[in-house]
């Protein structure tokens, strides 16, 4: 190629993590450029931890994930387990789940994310650039879908380079909208309301509980850096708009009450710790959304979540992107990035062919 090719990774969360580092590591090295953009302030996705004052530390997104549908996976946890950046949950720890499951050390942000940032720097040797407060405006059209041209909400300086390949690893819910049936309809993608309370400390709580009540997901349990790794600190109680009646616009105070409303239906929190929380604000009593598109067809094999638009300079891809859900988020999130790397190096050699020709 006359350049290396600028390939721009929208998020930085697993899927993308795993993506760029896929790409680095590629042997011979390839030749490319790589800039990572993300709307937060770090990297991690919906693998981020809320660190708190107190020592305390909550997943606000997977407290734990499970390995056991591909093999593949499995090796890069056995890998992760060895850097000390995760570790096995003993099944009596968990309700609700069977298999092998495994949380973080140190928390998600701390441990996984920044080892793999570390790695994906090291090996880079200046070809990647990380962008963080970098939001980039949903499409509009199925046109700007495919175009791989972004506009950010907040010009960078110096301004991004022009662009090769684009990937979406956390596509908006707009996508849903814009994509051709069957691969999504309007109401292909997912809500989630999460309530985190890291004051309440609860020791006779599983670490992670899934579905403890018709209208809660999953309750978890946090950490704290001034505890044995074995006592519970703080709280995360996560549900869908859909199952507490309510739209994912609601206001904060209405959520909360929701949630404690449920947590009182289901018996799992004593009345006297639900009186506690119920009078705390602000961090100590923290809303938060999660939102994204799922853009492939529903209870796909693992072999759809990667599409790439018409004009093939722009592709989707991320565990919200296929209805897999075997695995988890994480495995899905993974394979997703595995799967993108090598859609991104096919696409590479086709670009030096066409050179060549």
């Amino acid at each position: 190629m006359s350049s290396p090719p600028h390939i721009v990774i929208v998020g930085t969360g697993l899927t993308a993590l795993t993506l760029a580092r896929m790409l680095l590591l590629t042997t011979p090295p390839l030749a490319l450029r790589l800039t990572l953009l993300d709307k937060a302030k770090a990297p991690g996705g919906r693998l981020t931890t809320r660190y708190y004052d107190s020592g305390v530390f909550i997943e606000s997104g997977a407290r734990v994930f499970e390995t056991g549908t591909n093999r593949e996976f499995e090796k890069a946890v056995e890998g992760w387990e060895k850097k000390g950046w995760v570790g096995e949950v003993e099944m009596g720890k968990l309700k609700g789940v069977k298999g092998r499951w495994f949380e973080g050390h140190k928390g998600w942000t701390k441990g996984l994310v920044a080892g793999l940032v570390e790695e994906i720097r090291e090996v880079a040797k200046g070809r990647v650039e990380f962008h963080y407060d970098a939001a980039v405006a949903p499409p509009t059209s199925p046109a700007s879908l495919s175009s791989p041209t972004l506009t950010l909400l907040r010009p960078l300086s110096p301004p991004l380079a022009p662009i090769s390949l684009v990937i979406h690893t956390a596509p908006p819910p707009q996508v849903s909208l814009l994509l051709p049936t069957p691969l999504a309809t309007p109401s292909t993608y997912h809500k989630t309301l999460v309530l985190l309370l890291p004051t309440l400390s609860l020791s006779s709580l599983p670490i992670y509980h899934r579905d403890p009540h018709p209208s809660i997901t999953s309750i978890s349990t946090g950490r704290s850096s001034h505890l044995s790794p074995s006592t519970p600190a703080g709280l995360c109680v996560q549900s869908t708009p859909e199952k507490l009646g309510l739209d994912y616009a609601t206001p904060d105070a209405e959520v909360r009450t929701a949630f404690f409303a449920a947590l009182r239906e289901s018996g799992l929190i004593p009345e006297e710790s639900i009186k506690a929380a119920e009078g705390l604000v602000g961090r100590e009593s923290q809303v938060k959304r999660w939102k994204f598109a799922q853009v492939a067809v529903p209870g796909g094999d693992g072999r759809d979540v990667v599409q790439v638009m018409e004009g093939g300079r722009v592709i989707l891809a991320g565990d919200g992107t296929s209805g897999l859900g075997k695995g988890g988020g994480v495995e899905g999130a993974w394979i997703a990035g595995v799967r993108a790397a090598e859609v991104v190096k096919e696409w590479i050699a086709a670009q030096a062919a066409r050179e060549n020709l």
